[in-house]
This record gives C-alpha cells, sequence and structure tokens, in this order.
C-alpha cells in the first residue's frame, strides 16, 4: 500500500484535527502554498513549521494567510529576530530550550509558544503555563493525564 498524497491526507483531516505541516527542504514552497492556502480556504485548520526560516519568508510572500512557525532546536539565540524575519506568529522551541526568561521574551512579544519534545512525566506543569498553546509529544496518554489534571 502506498502513503496516501499530501491532497488525500489533508481531506482526511479536514474538519477532524490541526495538523502541523513541516517543511523539511527547499524547492516546493510555491506548490505547497497553493495546497495548503486550498485546504485552508475549505475550512482546514494547520500550521506551517520549519527550521529553514528562508522557506518560511518564501511561503509568508506566497500565501500570507497560513500561520508559520518557527521550530528551534539547538538555540534560542535570535530567536525573535529570526520569527520576525521569516514572519512566524509561532516558535516552537525543543523543550530542553524553554526557561522562564525565554518564555517571558516571546510572551512579551506576542508571539505563540509550541514546545516540542515533550514528556509528561518531565514537563507536566508546563501544561498549566498560559504561555503555552500546544506540545508534541509521542508521550499522548500521558499529555492527556497531565493536561486533565491542570484543568
Amino acid at each position: 500500500m502506498l502513503p496516501p498524497l499530501l491532497e488525500e491526507a489533508l481531506a482526511l483531516a479536514r474538519g477532524r484535527i490541526w495538523l502541523d505541516v513541516e517543511l523539511k527542504k527547499g524547492g516546493y514552497v510555491e506548490e505547497l502554498a497553493n495546497v495548503l492556502s486550498r485546504f485552508v480556504a475549505s475550512g482546514g485548520d494547520l500550521i506551517v513549521t520549519s527550521f529553514v526560516g528562508r522557506m518560511l519568508a518564501q511561503l509568508a510572500e506566497l500565501a500570507p494567510q497560513l500561520t508559520r512557525g518557527l521550530v528551534l532546536g539547538r538555540s534560542v539565540e535570535r530567536a525573535l529576530e529570526r520569527a520576525y524575519a521569516c514572519g512566524a506568529t509561532l516558535v516552537l522551541p525543543k523543550m530542553k530550550l524553554v526557561d522562564e526568561a525565554f518564555l517571558a521574551k516571546l510572551s512579551d512579544a506576542g508571539l505563540s509558544v509550541i514546545v516540542w519534545d515533550f514528556m509528561a512525566a518531565q514537563h507536566a506543569a508546563l501544561l498549566s503555563d498560559p504561555r503555552i498553546s500546544g506540545v508534541i509529544t509521542d508521550d499522548v496518554p500521558g499529555a492527556l493525564a497531565a493536561r486533565s489534571s491542570y484543568r
């Protein structure tokens, strides 16, 4: 069985779940902008994320209506400058990069935060922090249980 094409996966997700479409490398942003724009225009929910700011900047020019997020995995150095430069309204730092000062800086700048590499056993308390908009995790049962205890 072949994996679904992007359009097929989007059709399955429409109205059911939010998607995080992560751009890994260049060369297809223009085509992707059209597909994702049609998906959002038809009622689909998604964010487009990448470690690569220039791809997000290109997407911002082609499809400014799409929500863009800058992924951070190694450093938070120049994170605000980089997010602004590529038109990101979300910042997605790896958990090990998150501390109180960084969260305050992002919040003060009006940027939303979605953390990744979230593990409920170590990070559950973050679910009660209003500055955290979401988590990306492999520990779905743990995250759901932790979320229930913080509601």
